[in-house]
Formats: C-alpha cells, structure tokens, sequence
C-alpha cells in the first residue's frame, strides 16, 4: 500500500506527482496544478482532491467528503504534487514513520491518511486545493479498497489510530483554493 511513496534515487527533481491510474484530469489542468505547487505550494500537498475531518460523538475524529463543510484537512493522494523529501522521510528509519507504514500493511487502507499526517505534522499546515476548468474525477472501480462495505468505517478507525500514534491531531483545516479560470476581458 506504501510503495506510491517509496521514493526512487533516480528522482532529479524536487516535485513528486503521486497519482492512481483511475484519475482523470487534463492536461492544462495538470500543468496549472505543477505551476500553482512550483509557485505556492511545495512545502504542501498540492491536488484537486480534498477532504474533510470533523470531531463526532464520543470525540472521535471522522472522515467525509466535505459536502456542506466550508473547509478541508487533506489531499488525497490519487492525484497531488507533493516534495520528494517527504517520500524520503515518509520512508525513513523514524519509528513514527515504521509504525505508519506496518499499520497501513496491516489495515490494508489508509496510506494516503498517513501521508497526510505526516506532511501536516511536518509543516503545521494543510493542503492546497487546486481546481482545474475541467473538475477532475475518479473512476469507478469495480474491485478496489474504496468498494468495500466497511471502507468508510476503516478510514474513520484510522484518523483516530493515527492522532493517537501522533499525539495529537496534526491535519489542519483550510480554506484556501485555486480555481484555473479564464479571464475575460
């Protein structure tokens, strides 16, 4: 599940594009989501692909795609630049990094959570949305960890697992996104 983030000593560059072959986006689009990330976001998990955590009952944290919330917390990973020394310390000797990545072989899900624990904790902020013309999307799977009955149970298991190895609950909300427009005159 972590190998996405297993960064390769070949890499010459500083930015990382993460994406699952499910993930539709245009051309244009990708390149004002490089230039918006070289610009503005390389300490930051820069994607189209936001969503959102809250507190619930019992203050559990809980996952949800963010429809109504005026905010987000995370990218996800199917589709972000992100800096390749967070790959390199995503797999580093640190313990913390260990045990993310066991756990996420073991639950087989959330790595993208992880990652973004990770990120937040490091630069104590939180993602950049960025919005092509063209809204890009996910393709259906028809086998796949996002299918299962219990993936949204899992995932909400995991935020609350992941503040507890943390300490604490890094993932920070935003507000902020950039939208690839055409300008009129």
């Amino acid at each position: 599940m972590t190998m996405k983030f297993r960064p390769d000593p070949d890499y010459r560059t500083k930015a990382v594009l993460l994406s699952d072959d499910e993930v539709h986006y245009k051309p244009l689009d990708m390149e004002f989501a490089f230039q918006t990330w070289r610009k503005q976001g390389q300490y930051r998990l820069t994607g189209p692909f936001a969503r959102c955590v809250k507190k619930g009952k019992l203050d559990r944290w809980i996952y949800h795609n963010c429809k109504g919330m005026d905010y987000y917390s995370l990218a996800l990973t199917g589709l972000v630049f992100t800096h390749v020394s967070y790959l390199e310390y995503f797999w580093s000797d640190n313990a913390l990094m260990t045990k993310l990545r066991e756990y996420v072989d073991e639950v087989f899900n959330c790595d993208d959570l992880a990652f973004n624990y990770m990120v937040a904790m490091l630069t104590c902020s939180g993602p950049l949305q960025v919005i092509g013309k063209v809204k890009a999307h996910l393709g259906k799977p028809k086998h796949g960890i996002s299918t299962k009955p219990n993936h949204w149970k899992v995932r909400h298991q995991c935020l609350n697992d992941y503040a507890d190895m943390f300490g604490y609950m890094p993932l920070m909300n935003t507000t902020e996104h950039l939208v690839r427009a055409m300008v009129r005159l």
